[in-house]
């Protein structure tokens, strides 16, 4: 059996919340906060030309309205299934919460996946419609529900905002259980192959509560919500973590790291949770801009960044913003206090150079059935390697150990979800016999409760002597270059007969980069990278084959390599 807590819900600024019997709802969540925190800011985008506040009153009546058109104007029933797709946005947080409190189940779909795909998955969790940017219904996404459909887009006739007026009544706050369904996220995989999560309301509120003790932010504090946010990962570290406390969203265009600084230059954002790829372009841009002041600035800046990094090491106290903020206000970031990375493994560099410049970068992990977030580095006991500590009211275990110290990453608390939907043979594959969450990742646990990643099980590479490799660790040696846009290694049959693995890398150059260089030129650039990487590798670690490709590798929406769909023959061999 899992595990199941059962708590109730009282917001307070210091984070000392007293419970009992059960864990509020999104929408009574919400309540609770828009009844300590009304007239402050609540969602917001940063556009000079469009800008967009709302307080936590107005959003509260906001989603409260919406609720009533969609039970009274659509027919709306509880526990009917209604799908979200489109860019983030306050009227993306404003429907996925009405939606809550109409008592339905939201359906967030990948607003950059295809509208074929979208609409066979909006089939299998059986919509009734869809809400979407109007950029998306024009392609056809929902086109079988016709006239029911909302957008998300201000200049629609069908804006999901267009007939609310003072006189729309307001439906009630519900007062289902916390074992409701309110979301089924599906899986990235093969078309068809999805697996839908069901997660219900006490996991998603249980999952914000135990983060929000972990990194302790105030009202005072602005969440800048980048990532997709139909990804559980934005979804509950940029929008409902938030809002337990009082704190205010800024609502992103999306992974662009132009428009990420001109809304970073307003100085009001103070915490971004990214993905590696968002906070490696954002170091390498912040160091070359240094290294463009010469030689001697460049030498400077390093120093001083030594010099905080002696501080953090041996006094646990980070002088950064006093040494470097010159540094930082030139990249727009002296305002922010945190970047939690997640969504795939970070570069222990990334996050020391990041902290020896003055900003507290913290790795966390995670998974869609886990709400996701289940363990989080501590900024003053922050693990470079680390996946960090299990967050409040979760227990993880190393299940089936091998010699090598290494098991699958198992978990119980109450953010584990209750299975795939209409699928009982996965679900019951997901679990122990003692009703851990397997992972499907390998790691192990240190002596002072640090969780560590080796690898993804499904990915392991097995070589002839026997060595298990992990791709991601081979990987994090390329993340840094500037050279390289994407990485993935994976293995290959290097002996027919013994069926043993070799390690080979598929590589996609920054053509930017390369734009004025011959292929001869890039081959032999990489080549020396790749090279130059092995000698930090063990012996069995190391890449035997490259493969070059002119065509950037598919992405998910958290800008992950889609391994599945990389053919074996792809690009050039040139090693």
């Amino acid at each position: 059996m899992k595990t199941k807590t059962h708590l109730t819900y009282a917001p307070d600024p210091n984070h000392k919340r007293q419970y009992s019997e059960n864990w509020p709802t999104l929408v009574q969540m919400l309540h609770a906060s828009s009844q300590i925190y009304a007239d402050r800011l609540c969602f917001t985008v940063l556009d000079d030309q469009n800008p967009v506040q709302m307080t936590y009153k107005e959003v509260i009546e906001m989603v409260q309205k919406i609720a009533h058109i969609f039970t009274h104007k659509l027919g709306v029933k509880s526990g009917d299934s209604i799908a979200i797709c489109g860019n983030n946005s306050p009227e993306w947080a404003l429907a996925f919460f009405a939606i809550a409190c109409a008592e339905a189940v939201s359906i967030p779909l990948d607003v950059g996946s295809t509208a074929e795909k979208n609409n066979a998955l909006c089939q299998r969790a059986n919509v009734q419609f869809v809400i979407a940017d109007q950029e998306l219904l024009d392609q056809g996404f929902g086109s079988e529900y016709g006239a029911k459909n909302l957008s998300l887009s201000l200049k629609s006739e069908y804006y999901i905002l267009k007939h609310i007026t003072s006189t729309t009544p307001f439906a009630p706050i519900p007062t289902y259980g916390d074992e409701t369904l309110a979301a089924i996220l599906f899986t990235s995989g093969t078309t068809g192959n999805e697996k839908g999560v069901m997660l219900t309301h006490r996991n998603l509120v249980s999952d914000a509560h135990c983060l929000a003790t972990n990194i302790f932010f105030s009202p005072e504090d602005m969440f800048y919500a980048i990532l997709p946010i139909h990804h559980t990962y934005c979804m509950q570290s940029s929008l409902i973590t938030p809002l337990t406390n009082g704190a205010s969203i800024a609502f992103a265009k999306g992974i662009v790291i132009t428009q990420m600084m001109k809304d970073l230059a307003k100085n009001e954002v103070t915490i971004i949770a990214g993905i590696p790829l968002l906070f490696n372009k954002l170091l390498q841009g912040i160091l070359e801009n240094v290294r463009k002041k010469g030689i001697i600035s460049y030498g400077l800046v390093r120093t001083l960044m030594t010099i905080n990094g002696v501080s953090i090491s041996l006094f646990n106290k980070n002088i950064g913003k006093k040494l470097l903020g010159f540094v930082l206000k030139k990249a727009n970031l002296y305002g922010v206090n945190l970047l939690i990375s997640g969504g795939g493994p970070i570069p222990p560099t990334t996050i020391n150079l990041f902290n020896q410049l003055g900003l507290q970068c913290v790795q966390g992990y995670g998974l869609t059935e886990t709400s996701p977030i289940i363990t989080l580095n501590p900024s003053n006991n922050n693990k470079y390697k680390s996946i960090g500590l299990p967050i409040d009211m979760t227990d993880i275990i190393i299940h089936n150990v091998d010699e090598q110290g290494n098991g699958e990453i198992a978990v119980q608390g109450p953010m584990v979800f209750e299975g795939y939907y209409n699928n009982p043979e996965a679900t019951a594959d997901a679990f122990t016999s003692e009703g851990y969450f397997r992972t499907g990742d390998i790691g192990y646990i240190d002596s002072n409760g640090f969780v560590y990643i080796t690898g993804r099980s499904k990915n392991i590479i097995v070589t002839e002597g026997g060595k298990n490799v992990s791709p991601e660790e081979v990987e994090d040696i390329f993340q840094l270059n500037k050279e390289i846009e994407q990485v993935m290694v994976r293995g290959y049959i290097a002996n027919p007969e013994l069926k043993s693995e070799g390690i080979e890398a598929v590589i996609y150059p920054n053509m930017e980069f390369f734009k004025d260089s011959s292929p001869t030129e890039i081959e032999n650039s990489i080549l020396g990278i790749v090279r130059s990487g092995n000698k930090h590798l063990n012996s069995y670690q190391r890449i035997m084959r490259v493969r070059l490709i002119d065509t950037p590798m598919e992405l998910t929406g958290t800008k992950k390599i889609r391994r599945h769909t990389v053919e074996k023959d792809i690009g050039k061999i040139i090693m």
